[in-house]
């Protein structure tokens, strides 16, 4: 008898099998698109795969085959022999679109990773690994707009919930663009704020921060926050999507230099993903688990209880969990 929780988009056990078997041929022809811009050269024309070819300098064999695969995905339509953007694709995978996915390139930069996923689970160590440091500036750029669009995304709700009573100095740790610190700044116009992060994901921050209109009350600082100063005398210190990099010791250790920096009733404020404490659920979550296990050497996706012992073990008090609607959630937890 098939699962109950499947029995209303598939018919057999076998369908949703082979589902999952087959979704890495959907994922690479949606990555593979994105790559070569089609969606982008299409944009809002009528084109053949002619056309598509010859303007991209593809095959066009190898062209009318991936363009047919996008139409039976429904992210194009065709008619004739000319092929269009869906709406769905107009909206979401045109870059410079205000509903873009940000995370489709950065995806696609994953996919050699997580071929090796076998041989991870066989030696407990990713076998493709490089620092941030180490990476290529396309990798960069992929991995920073990714994290910078749901950030924006995030931003506005995870502030609607935060304590701002008496908050004049913030520092926004591991910011990467600054999607946190923009939206802050505009909800505090008279608050200070410091975006610590690696010179190589500053240089980005710089250029997104200068057209915001808050430049003027940002203060960037580029370094490693696990090894440098972070300064002192904040009134609360955000960590957005940083300790899931991490390992517990390593955090607490991070959340024991976030305390000795905030003042008296200063706050510290985590955003992250925070699975239940079987680590099953949600889906993303233990997906994400394994994202990190292939791409960091001690990252992890954690419990609230796991969370909490770091805040405790970093002296704070009065650890509070949020649920937002994009299944993270905020603890936060006070000097």
């Amino acid at each position: 008898m098939l699962n109950k929780h499947f029995t209303r988009k598939f018919e057999t056990s076998e369908d949703f099998i082979e589902d999952i078997a087959f979704a890495f041929k959907k994922s690479r022809v949606l990555l593979s698109a994105s790559e070569l811009n089609i969606f982008e050269t299409i944009g809002y024309r009528s084109l053949s795969a002619k056309d598509v070819a010859e303007i991209l300098n593809l095959d066009l064999k190898a062209t009318d085959r991936l363009l047919n695969a996008l139409v039976g995905l429904d992210l194009l339509e065709k008619k004739d022999l000319l092929y269009t953007n869906s709406e769905e694709s107009i909206k979401h995978l045109i870059k410079g679109s205000a509903d873009y996915i940000g995370t489709i390139d950065h995806l696609a930069d994953l996919w050699e990773s997580w071929s090796s996923l076998t041989n991870t689970i066989k030696t407990g160590k990713p076998v493709i690994y490089q620092e941030l440091t180490e990476k290529s500036d396309e990798w960069l750029d992929s991995f920073v707009n990714s994290m910078h669009w749901r950030a924006n995304l995030e931003a506005p709700e995870i502030i609607s919930h935060l304590n701002l009573k008496g908050v004049k100095r913030v520092l926004d740790l591991g910011g990467g663009k600054g999607a946190f610190t923009f939206h802050l700044a505009k909800q505090l116009p008279s608050a200070t704020i410091s975006l610590f992060d690696l010179p190589q994901i500053t240089k980005f921050t710089e250029d997104y921060l200068s057209v915001s209109g808050v430049r003027d009350r940002v203060n960037i600082i580029s370094g490693d926050f696990m090894k440098d100063d972070i300064g002192k005398g904040y009134d609360m210190i955000y960590l957005g999507n940083v300790i899931s990099f991490r390992s517990i010791w390593e955090n607490v250790a991070l959340l024991q230099k976030c305390y000795d920096a905030l003042n008296h009733e200063g706050q510290i404020i985590i955003s992250d993903m925070i699975i239940n404490d079987n680590r099953t659920k949600p889906l993303n979550h233990t997906l994400f688990s394994l994202n990190m296990l292939l791409n960091t050497t001690s990252g992890e996706v954690y419990t609230e209880t796991d969370i909490w012992i770091m805040l405790r073990e970093a002296w704070f008090k009065d650890i509070k969990l949020t649920h937002t609607h994009y299944e993270t959630a905020i603890m936060s937890g006070v000097r």
